[in-house]
């Protein structure tokens, strides 16, 4: 591995930052609180479950949190890292954003 390359791979892994897609296909069914969240991508740095209506998606400092509106049928969710809104389907939904102060669990 040539330093360059070495100097890469540690600037990438103490970055603040997480630059990815996390992606996958959400189902919530109205008679139901429980979101199913199944990830599609190979974003490293972020972890994201289903919970209960919303797709949560923990980041380095930070945790973002998707509404998911009520529907029968499973639909895309894609969400870029900081950004504001996230797509589920072709519904463009605002993404609640909170720093967290300690590590991250699980």
């Amino acid at each position: 591995m040539t330093s360059l390359a070495f100097a890469l791979v540690v600037l990438t892994a103490f970055a603040d930052h997480v630059s990815c897609v996390v992606q996958g296909h959400v189902q919530r069914h109205a008679f139901e609180d429980d979101v199913s969240f199944e990830r599609v991508d190979l974003c490293p740095g972020v972890r994201a479950e289903g919970d209960l209506n919303a797709v949560v998606i923990f980041g380095p400092g930070a945790v973002a949190t998707v509404v998911v509106p009520p529907d029968s049928h499973p639909r895309r969710f894609q969400y870029r890292w900081g950004a504001p809104h996230a797509y589920v389907g072709d519904q463009r939904l605002p993404v609640a954003r909170s720093r967290l102060t300690g590590a991250v669990g699980k």
